[in-house]
């Protein structure tokens, strides 16, 4: 008898460490939340990023900054997108804080211990040969969260976070800004006007694009040249007598935008200076007369020719200062 009972007793050996009493239950129980905890916190961090992209899309609309970077075309859709975005968000953080909840609930926080290993009846074999080959999927919901795959597959990356938080940091930083459309001048140190234009009259409602496209057609340049026109750019020189008007053609965004630049003149004849120190950088409205000036290439460029009489008539009458409705303009 005492050797059946010791023969008994050695195979019961190896499965006493598993047992409640050397914490079993609590070391399962530990180690199945731990994943769930690193998971909720997870999901939070990437909910608040999320709502702070919304919420950036949101004051980049009403702070009038998308006119900077995007044609407005897609102003509004940008707008319904990070609301989306941020109903979105709080709906997760919603279901996130419920889940946590839950969690934290006692019937919830006991569930490994509760579910019991009584060594006294013949689940002492089936534990001891489950744990030996592998995972007993029985044991409780602790064992089912380990055994899943959460450790490897949704492991917090920090990269992920960086990533979303980029356009946050941009915001933060005051990017995009006005900078977004640095000024190109035009080279004008060889170019000349012609004093021999007629005056064909003034022609209302041209825009840059038009006086870009004539440039490139004979028949267009005759037809525009010797008219009067008025345009709206940024003043770009530091030239008395000569500048550059500046202004950017957006298709879909900034990063696609052209320049079409136009070479003011003011007539050689006229006494009048430009106060290029108190215009550089400064949009404004240019009245001249069209000319298209050949340049080495080949190619046509847009010129306007003032004709002021005295100061005064230069920024009351050929240059005022003014405020564009968009940076861009839009096809």
């Amino acid at each position: 008898m005492n050797q059946s009972g010791s023969g008994f007793s050695l195979p019961m050996a190896p499965s006493q460490p598993n047992g409640p009493d050397n914490g079993h239950d609590h070391h399962q129980h530990e180690s199945g939340h731990n994943p769930q905890h690193r998971l909720h916190a997870e999901a939070v961090i990437q909910v608040g990023l999320c709502a702070s992209i919304g919420l950036v899309g949101v004051l980049l609309y009403f702070g009038g900054k998308l006119e900077i970077i995007l044609a407005p075309k897609f102003h509004i859709w940008l707008l319904c997108s990070s609301i989306v975005l941020l109903c979105l968000a709080l709906f997760r953080l919603v279901v996130t804080w419920q889940a946590i909840s839950r969690q934290e609930k006692p019937a919830a926080s006991s569930g490994c211990s509760s579910h019991g290993h009584d060594h006294d009846h013949t689940h002492d074999h089936q534990h001891e040969e489950k744990t030996v080959n592998g995972h007993d999927h029985q044991h409780g919901e602790a064992c089912q969260v380990q055994d899943c795959g959460h450790d490897h597959s949704h492991a917090y990356e920090p990269i992920k976070a960086a990533v979303l938080a980029i356009p946050v940091c941009l915001f933060l930083l005051n990017l995009p800004n006005g900078s977004f459309a640095a000024m190109q001048e035009l080279d004008l140190n060889n170019l000349d006007i012609s004093m021999n234009i007629a005056d064909k009259g003034t022609e209302n409602n041209v825009s840059f694009p038009q006086l870009e496209r004539a440039a490139q057609r004979e028949e267009a340049r005759q037809l525009y040249e010797g008219k009067t026109v008025s345009l709206i750019g940024q003043f770009a020189g530091d030239s008395d007598k000569k500048f550059t008007l500046i202004r950017y053609k957006m298709n879909c965004c900034a990063a696609d935008a052209v320049p079409l630049n136009a070479a003011i003149f003011v007539d050689a004849k006229s006494p009048v200076q430009l106060p290029h120190k108190e215009l550089r950088g400064k949009w404004v409205k240019v009245k001249g007369q069209v000319q298209f000036i050949k340049v080495k290439d080949g190619s046509y460029i847009t010129a306007l020719v003032l004709k002021p009489a005295n100061d005064k008539e230069l920024l009351e009458e050929w240059i005022q200062e003014t405020t564009p409705d968009s940076i861009y303009l839009v096809n």
